[in-house]
């Protein structure tokens, strides 16, 4: 035998070392760690989705009172052009009636009595 080489019997029988202790090699494996460790990053993931969740309501709510912001002007809009549509049809109103007495004064004024004679000449 070389003397650089150690015999097989020097070498530390690893039969006689205890394992090193870990969930993995100790022989009380906790199954129940494992559960807890699943359950953490099921919460982990839960409370991202959640928070996830929460930021998309906060911009759909805000989407949402834009649009109501938006379609209260619109309301607006339409009010004040229904009040200039009606005030436009009582001016027209107003307009031909007014046509129609100075038409009958400016014939009174000649003397022509019945408008059918003349026809509309203005």
């Amino acid at each position: 035998m070389d003397p650089s080489e150690t015999p097989n019997e020097d070498l530390p029988n690893p039969s006689n070392f205890p394992r090193p202790c870990s969930s993995v090699y100790s022989d009380h494996f906790a199954l129940q760690d494992l559960v807890y460790q699943v359950d953490d990053l099921m919460r982990d993931g839960q409370l991202d989705t959640i928070e996830q969740l929460e930021r998309e309501n906060s911009i759909l709510q805000e989407e949402v009172a834009q649009y109501q912001r938006t379609w209260d002007a619109i309301l607006e809009i339409f009010d004040e052009a229904f009040d200039t549509a009606l005030l436009l049809r009582c001016s027209l109103e107003e307009c031909e009636d007014g046509i129609s007495v100075a038409q009958a004064d400016w014939l009174a004024l000649w003397g022509v009595r019945d408008v059918t004679e003349v026809g509309n000449w203005i």
